[in-house]
């Protein structure tokens, strides 16, 4: 894997797909799919995205857990200012960030790091920088270090599964507004399924002076490295759908532990989870849910179905839409790629 990533057409090509670019909706799959007019498909594709329900199709760049195995989450106290804003939407370290008041806290980030020295020079390069006001005028922030290998879950699109039993018992679903009919929905579901989605090789291929077969023969093998998945459509704010609570939530279990991590990754409300220490708690998960009652009754069904000698302390922070600062996993991709193309370039000097 890391050869690819030392390879200048496999960055160009990466480059590329990991922003969208030769990757479109393939309305007439779409059509013979579900078995209707080409033009019907068009219109309700141009009202997901025109609605801001979904994001255009890309390549997502799986190789960031390899590049970037440090993730954290920070609680800390920053100043209300745009340019601060503007840093948190701006810098490639921050996949995601959010307004939550905790503990004389106001910001939540997620970050991805190489290592813990990295993340030391990355934060004391920001303040010497004056991106963000030295440590003796706000309060120290606080830091949870997981290493990515304990991810054991990562299925960004799974709420959809939840959505769908939504769907059958009402009848619709309404998202930013707009009201999905059956039709609008199978096409949702299949779109961040990866179906009715192609890679237009041939453009690629003029873009990058190379030949099509080239390019189709790395796209496959970027795949099999693992460094690519299939291209998906994706919900503007990642794996949370319009509308819906973004719930982090610290478990210690005590008992049936690997029953329960099997429960939850079984479980299409949770889309990304750890496993592993971080302080007290040994499980971190990522819940979404369209309201802080549904993520208690699931919370209820959980416990019902384990005892409760299972669990021990827990800790959850809801995060909703008007809490957003930002959120854009791609832009840390492009923060990895970008910096292996200046490994490549410094190496010719």
């Amino acid at each position: 894997m890391a050869d690819m990533l030392e390879d200048e057409l496999s960055l160009a090509i990466l480059e590329k797909i990991c922003d969208g670019v030769g990757v479109s909706i393939n309305v007439s799959a779409l059509a013979k799919s579900l078995d209707r007019h080409r033009n019907t498909i068009k219109s309700q594709v141009t009202a997901l995205f025109e609605n801001g329900i979904l994001t255009a199709p890309y390549y997502p760049f799986t190789g960031l857990f390899k590049e970037r195995p440090l993730f954290s989450i920070v609680r800390a106290d920053l100043p209300r200012q745009a340019r601060i804003d503007k840093f948190l939407a701006e810098d490639d370290t921050i996949f995601a960030s959010f307004k939550s008041w905790d503990d004389g806290y106001n910001t939540l980030l997620f970050e991805f790091h190489k290592s813990m020295s990295s993340y030391f020079y990355w934060k004391e390069k920001i303040v010497e920088d004056d991106k963000l006001p030295p440590l003796e005028n706000r309060f120290p922030a606080d830091v949870v270090f997981v290493n990515n290998e304990l991810l054991f879950k990562y299925d960004p699109n799974s709420s959809i599964a939840c959505m769908d039993k939504r769907f059958d018992k009402d009848g619709e679903l309404i998202l930013n507004g707009y009201k999905l009919n059956e039709l609008g929905f199978n096409i949702l579901k299949k779109l961040l399924a990866g179906e009715g989605i192609k890679t237009n090789e041939h453009l690629l291929s003029k873009e990058l002076d190379t030949h099509r077969k080239t390019i189709e023969k790395r796209i496959e093998a970027l795949t099999q490295a693992g460094l690519i998945t299939q291209p998906v459509c994706r919900f503007p704010q990642f794996c949370i759908p319009p509308g819906h609570v973004f719930v982090v939530s610290f478990i210690r279990i005590d008992k049936c532990k690997e029953q329960i991590i099997q429960y939850i990754r079984d479980d299409p409300c949770v889309p990304i989870a750890y496993r592993g220490h971080v302080g007290k708690y040994n499980l971190l998960y990522f819940g979404v849910f369209p309201n802080v009652e549904e993520h208690f009754n699931w919370e209820e069904i959980l416990h019902a179905k384990f005892k409760d000698e299972c669990f021990g302390v827990m800790k959850k922070i809801y995060l909703s839409e008007n809490m957003t600062v930002s959120i854009d996993r791609k832009k840390v991709s492009f923060g990895v790629l970008k910096e292996k193309i200046a490994e490549l370039d410094t190496m010719k000097k």
